[in-house]
């Protein structure tokens, strides 16, 4: 018989430590000169990508909920983070078909009408 170790906290520590490394490696890129350009796009780009996120954050979210009222009893929206799982998903072209399939069998003018604009809303 082995024991079993519970080491979530060190495996917590663990993740902690490897991604400020990993961070701190930008520090070392930057007194490389041939790899300053890195730094300076994400130095210009981090901002607009911020404003980009907050500002689609309000639409993610309600679709999220919306969906979770509305199919409420298909496994792809049976939770809230279920639910963000699959339209980050959707956004990036994953699971469309699924979910369509999914959610137009359960309620199927809602179900069209739901995927349509949440897809055209992403793509946008």
């Amino acid at each position: 018989m082995s024991k079993v170790k519970n080491m979530t906290t060190a495996e917590i520590f663990l993740g902690f430590g490897c991604m400020f490394t990993w961070i701190s490696f930008s520090r070392y890129i930057e007194s490389a000169s041939q790899y300053t350009f890195i730094n300076r796009t994400m130095g210009a780009a981090l901002p607009v990508v911020i404003r980009a996120m907050v500002g689609i954050f309000p639409f993610f979210i309600g679709f999220a909920f919306l969906g979770l009222c509305l199919f409420w009893e298909t496994p792809q929206f049976n939770s809230s983070s279920q639910a963000m799982f699959t339209l980050f998903s959707m956004m990036n072209g994953d699971q469309i078909s699924d979910v369509y399939k999914e959610i137009t069998y359960s309620k199927f003018l809602m179900g069209n009408i739901f995927t349509y604009t949440f897809v055209f809303i992403s793509i946008w």
